[in-house]
């Protein structure tokens, strides 16, 4: 019992040693641009002891004053830094080397100057300020190699695309549509005769046209006839906003019949 008590008041005191000299080390890790990064790995150096930044990239953790600390973020160079204050404020930057490993491309993003096919953009202020009754009368003579045209006047049709002509004489030549990152069937949607009916063309934020192989090495065959990328609009602020769109049209006949 004696060298139990004597083992026990060690360890306590072993432990109070090392505790007394460290500190609660806080700061903030950004990127170049002063965004947070949430989800960052702090760790000391040479040990497992460590956190991760919340969503405002913030970190708080237990070291000594002279240990130093390894960030880590997938995508961004690693960066050793040595304590020599309570407060250490770290700047991540981009790394080449490792984003050539990871590609995000596909039913993810990629970077417009990263993609090596044509491609044409159309954002909100570029669609056509008409009464639409289908999405892909959005961009019905905006972008060059692609037609839009209707392919029959019933109630629920929608319009044809074509990017680069027809591909086939005896197959479909409709192209992939992809929806907020979801290929959508262009032989419609819980029976809709038309696969966009699905979406408010007021909802969408922007699209996409991939018009060359690269989309074939994306999407498969099924981007054989081109890939119609939709993306549709998100709340960004935690703010309440009403946005009304309303069309009008008057019409007067030519003549009368007796």
């Amino acid at each position: 019992m004696k060298y139990l008590n004597t083992f026990l008041i060690t360890t306590a005191l072993f432990y109070s040693l090392v505790s007394l000299g460290q500190e609660n080390i806080v700061g903030t890790v950004t990127d170049i641009d002063g965004n947070a990064l949430p989800a960052v790995n702090v760790v000391i150096e040479g040990t497992t002891d460590g956190v991760s930044t919340d969503f405002d990239g913030q970190y708080s953790l237990q070291a000594q004053i002279g240990q130093s600390l390894v960030f880590s973020y997938l995508g961004f160079e690693t960066q050793i830094i040595k304590i020599s204050s309570k407060n250490i404020d770290v700047i991540l930057t981009e790394s080449s080397s490792e984003l050539d490993e990871v590609v995000i491309i596909g039913y993810g993003s990629a970077q417009r100057k990263d993609l090596t096919g044509a491609v044409d953009y159309l954002t909100t202020d570029e669609f056509n300020k008409v009464a639409n009754s289908s999405a892909q009368q959005l961009i019905q003579g905006k972008i060059s190699g692609v037609t839009v045209t209707t392919s029959s006047g019933a109630p629920g049709d929608g319009s044809n695309i074509r990017i680069r002509g027809t591909g086939s004489l005896n197959l479909n030549s409709n192209p992939l549509y992809v929806v907020d990152g979801i290929p959508i069937d262009s032989g419609g949607v819980g029976g809709s005769r038309n696969a966009l009916n699905v979406i408010n063309p007021n909802d969408i934020e922007s699209i996409s046209i991939l018009k060359d192989a690269s989309a074939s090495a994306i999407y498969g065959s099924r981007a054989a006839n081109g890939v119609v990328l939709i993306t549709t609009k998100k709340s960004r602020s935690a703010k309440t906003k009403i946005s009304l769109t309303h069309t009008g049209s008057v019409s007067k006949p030519v003549d009368f019949v007796d």
